[in-house]
């Protein structure tokens, strides 16, 4: 299960409004993964 952090960033990446590089280091892997489940 994923934080609301986690998940406010992968709905700003998903969106354009940030890029990955922006997310912090330890929960960038989890976001990366949930932009690729969304962009499925």
């Amino acid at each position: 299960m994923y934080s609301a952090l986690q998940m406010l960033y992968a709905t700003h990446i998903a969106e354009g409004k940030r890029t990955i590089e922006s997310v912090p280091a330890p929960i960038r892997e989890d976001v990366a993964e949930i932009v690729a489940n969304v962009k499925k």
